[in-house]
């Protein structure tokens, strides 16, 4: 008898309302994990660039949807090879605006690619990638 009114005064603490469900917080729990994968994202790149001696780059930020990829090597003076890549993800594709650097003897070479636009497609049973590349764009 006594461990039956043991386990119901401990049922019954577990059903309170405090007790079912963490605090609400003011953020959300999707904007949650955003944060934390885009602070993983980030460490990661923190890593790479070490790793790399900072010749590759690795940036996220999971609220704005956009990832920052970069390589770079040489020196400006003698020889330098920059590349930058941001990637924004929007409407189940990514959307990719990339620029290249080359630099000889001090002299600058700029580069900015057109946006191409990256989606997944299926095609007969396999899954592949669809890269776009728009010609003519607008908006009305």
């Amino acid at each position: 008898m006594v461990n039956e009114r043991l386990w119901q005064r401990t049922w019954e603490q577990s059903l309170q309302p405090d007790a079912l469900a963490p605090r609400a917080s003011g953020v959300s729990l999707s904007d949650q994990l955003l944060d934390e994968l885009s602070d993983f994202g980030n460490e990661v790149g923190a890593h790479l660039d070490t790793l790399s001696m900072e010749l590759l780059a690795l940036r996220v930020d999971g609220r704005r949807r956009r990832v920052h990829v970069g390589v770079r090597g040489g020196e400006r003076q003698y020889l330098s090879f920059r590349v930058g890549s941001e990637l924004h993800f929007v409407d189940g594709l990514a959307r990719v605006t990339t620029q290249i650097e080359l630099g000889i003897a001090g002299h600058l070479l700029e580069v900015e690619l057109p946006l191409l636009e990256v989606a997944p497609t299926a095609y007969r049973g396999e899954r592949g990638v669809e890269i776009r590349l728009p010609i003519l764009s607008g908006r009305f």
